[in-house]
């Protein structure tokens, strides 16, 4: 299981309204809740040398944030944002160690994927021979659809 350092991870707190995340790896963002519209969870292959576990926070159908698994403060946020919405978040990604996503909220979407991810084949001859080393994350159709209402 891999286990970054918090620091490495960021941190992420839920500050009244506005949700913060801050990170010397990954961007700093704030979002206000009343605009989230999607949470999920998704992993990808990066571990164990880098994170590969996020939360995933979709306020629209061209835009998501992402804060590490690992940062500190997470479990107290969870439970906050949790007490805020009415919900208790059931994290379950935890062992992938692939591309994988899943939606946490809101119930009419919970445990539906979030996002597909898709190999973007390589341009180059040795990189065609090696296999496809980018990976494409969209989000899935219904989570678009639901985005776009």
């Amino acid at each position: 299981m891999h286990l970054p350092m918090a620091e490495d991870s960021g941190h992420i707190e839920l500050d009244g309204d506005v949700i913060r995340y801050a990170s010397t790896t990954y961007s700093d963002w704030m979002i206000r809740v009343e605009d989230l519209r999607i949470i999920g969870e998704a992993t990808n292959q990066n571990g164990p040398f880098a994170d590969d576990y996020f939360l995933c926070f979709a306020t629209g159908p061209s835009m998501w944030y992402e804060a590490s698994f690992y940062a500190d403060g997470r479990d107290t946020f969870l439970a906050d944002l949790g007490a805020r919405l009415g919900i208790t978040f059931q994290l379950g990604l935890s062992l992938s160690t692939d591309f994988a996503s899943r939606i946490l909220w809101p119930a009419e979407l919970e445990n539906e994927p979030m996002f597909k991810f898709q190999d973007v084949p390589s341009k180059t001859v040795v990189g065609r021979l090696l296999g496809s080393m980018r990976n494409e994350q969209t989000y899935c159709d219904r989570v678009l659809d639901a985005l776009q209402k």
